[in-house]
């Protein structure tokens, strides 16, 4: 994992070649140390962690969030301009101020100052580590001159940056004298130049001593009160003899006013060189917009504006004091005067506000400022502390009971696991009651074999035909057989099937290899013959063939049984009748087409013995009769009507 300076100096070294912006942001928790002494060291981590969720949360994917100190962060935003970098720096500034965090059940109320610093908006930065010392040197201002704030660096006097620059470069040599810094402190700032009189006059009328002699600014880095950076809250004083007011932030927008030089107006919002502005009467107010130039912003304090939406919204509200001490000042600056100071639990009604501050009324109906993160608005308590004992009290009864009542739902949870179990049990043992007694009901109306009060519900009647082939000694062709059949059903499984068939045979010619006819009609010279098929036996249903693609979704049956075979002959006025008997074993398989209507196939072999006679013809005629057994195949096709 790349260090943070890793990271910088990869997205500097990118945005230096590819001519793009890239902004620093250098972050600190104003007084944290108040903090950890106050609430401990696991309240100041937790504090810690929400607040790093809160940077990363208030920035892009692409953006890096780093904890470079203990109470420090930095932040790298690649391809963010000094605007974009201002914008994200406020909504964390805001954020920050916004959170309350509850550890332990304290309110813990931290803010943040922030630096910001960006290439190559500031000229005069070259590398990384002057982009890094540069978003410092603005932080340091902005806790220098008040904190919960953002300072850009390009915002700061222009003599400022050249010293801050002199500093980075050569922290030894000022304006080309060389000075030695002290041994314990290396880093220390130099004092501001002599050839700069006009601002420290700016700064000694800033009363300093409500800051701490360890937090005293640099008077060359206090701006005047008009450099400070306000969106909203503060007034502007007209100084051109004639200012237009346009209707939108155009300078080809409709002008709807003029107004005159010493002109004081109040300012709604800024958008780049223009301010959103409210002006005229009180009863007739009007908005417009007017170019930075020929304006600035006033000091006067009777003209800072609280709320031109709602000028009343703060009547009868108060806030209190939760800070140790605070300063009431006599203008939203942490370098204004000190008018006097308030302690903790101290209250006071609210005249007003600005940006970061408070407009407070006095007991001597003096107005001053305070400091919006050293107070919170006061709410009236609705109970005395007897009634707050006894709701208590009531609250930990309830709780009490509360708990009792959990215990006893959770008991009932484990009476109804119980009950449910069982009752699964006795449905498993109904189940196969009710098995058992179908079962048994079965038994008791099954009928005798053969009933004739239900001989129509196990009637079926079926037609078809039969290809019977015979044996090669028996010297007849395969024939086709034309029937019809009977069956009854005595259960779900077994039927008993009767069946007729009848056809013409046709004789084979006697050949070298083979000539056979029966004993009984040997020697004739013509022959026609005809013959019937009878079959009767048992058929068993074995459902479907798994695995058998065509035959699983079909029933399929084994069927057995005696089969009896009548072949009568005539020739030359000469007839005669050849009966053979014997087994008929088959498989079928069936698909029901309709309710009633079923299609049937399927294989039978007719087993059985016959006297032939073997003629062979070479030269002479040699007769010979010999008994012998016949396998007759056949297959067999037709439908049948259920019943």
């Amino acid at each position: 994992v790349r260090s943070f300076r890793d990271i910088l100096g990869h997205e500097f070294r990118g945005a230096k070649r590819y001519n793009r912006p890239i902004s620093m942001l250098a972050l600190d928790l104003d007084h944290f140390k108040v903090v950890n002494d106050n609430c401990g060291h696991p309240s100041g981590n937790y504090v810690l962690k929400e607040t790093a969720v809160i940077l990363k949360s208030s920035v892009r994917e692409s953006d890096v969030v780093a904890r470079t100190g203990g109470d420090e962060f930095g932040i790298i935003l690649p391809r963010a301009g000094p605007i974009q970098a201002a914008d994200f720096a406020e909504r964390i500034r805001k954020e920050v101020h916004r959170r309350r965090f509850i550890v332990y059940g304290n309110k813990i109320h931290v803010t943040t100052s922030i630096g910001s610093a960006t290439f190559p908006a500031d000229a005069h930065i070259t590398d990384p580590e002057m982009l890094v010392y540069f978003a410092d040197q603005a932080l340091l201002a902005a806790k220098e001159t008040g904190r919960d704030r953002l300072v850009c660096f390009g915002r700061l006097p222009q003599e400022v940056q050249i010293r801050i620059w002199r500093q980075h470069s050569s922290p030894l040599i000022v304006s080309g004298i060389e000075e030695q810094p002290p041994a314990e402190t290396p880093a220390q700032e130099e004092q501001p130049p002599a050839e700069a009189p006009a601002q420290a006059d700016t700064a000694a009328a800033a009363d300093t001593t409500a800051i701490p002699p360890a937090l005293q600014p640099d008077a060359a880095l206090i701006p005047v009160t008009s450099e400070f950076d306000f969106s909203v809250g503060y007034n502007l004083k007209i100084t051109v003899r004639m200012a237009p007011v346009y209707a939108d932030s155009s300078l080809v927008s409709e002008i709807i006013a003029f107004l005159p030089k010493e002109s004081v107006i109040g300012v709604l919002s800024e958008l780049d060189n223009w301010y959103k502005i409210e002006f005229g009467p009180e009863e007739n107010r009007q908005q417009g917009w007017v170019i930075s130039y020929g304006v600035e912003r006033t000091h006067e304090l009777e003209y800072i504006v609280t709320n031109r939406d709602d000028v009343n919204r703060w009547a009868g509200q108060r806030v209190i004091v939760v800070a140790g001490e605070t300063a009431v000042r006599s203008f939203p600056s942490a370098a204004a005067e000190v008018l006097v100071r308030a302690y903790r639990n101290e209250i006071f009604p609210i005249a007003g506000e600005s940006q970061d501050y408070y407009m407070v009324e006095l007991s001597n109906k003096v107005k001053g400022w305070v400091w919006r993160g050293d107070v919170e608005i006061y709410i009236e308590p609705k109970y005395s502390r007897d009634e707050v004992r006894a709701m208590i009290q009531t609250a930990r009864e309830q709780d009490q009971r509360l708990k009792e009542l959990r215990g006893l739902l959770d008991e009932l949870k484990g009476r109804r696991s119980t009950v449910e179990q069982e009752l699964e049990t006795l449905q498993v043992i109904q189940q196969e009651a009710a098995a058992a007694a179908a079962a048994r009901a079965t038994g008791q109306e099954r009928k005798a074999f053969f009933q004739f009060d239900s001989l129509k519900q196990r009637t079926s009647l079926r037609a078809g035909f039969l290809r019977q082939s015979f044996g090669s000694k028996l010297g007849l062709a395969s024939t086709m057989f034309k029937g019809f059949g009977f069956s009854y059903r005595c259960s779900e499984r077994l039927s008993l099937d009767i069946d007729y068939f009848s056809g013409s045979p046709l004789v084979k010619e006697t050949g070298a290899e083979q000539a056979a006819l029966p004993s009984s009609l040997s020697g004739l010279d013509t022959l026609s013959v005809s013959g019937t098929f009878w079959q009767a036996g048992l058929r068993y249903g074995i459902g479907g063939l798994a695995g058998v693609p065509l035959l699983k979704s079909m029933d399929n049956y084994l069927s057995g049984g005696i089969g009896y075979l009548s072949l009568e002959s005539e020739a030359a006025g000469q007839s005669a009748t050849q009966k053979f008997w014997g087994p008929v074993f088959g498989w079928e398989f069936g698909k029901r087409l309709f309710s009633r209507l079923r299609f049937e196939a399927g294989l039978k072999v007719f087993f059985t013995s016959a006297e032939v006679t073997d003629v062979r013809l070479s030269g002479t005629s040699l007769l010979q009769t010999e008994k012998v057994f016949l396998i007759n195949p056949a297959f067999c096709m037709g439908v049948m009507w259920r019943f």
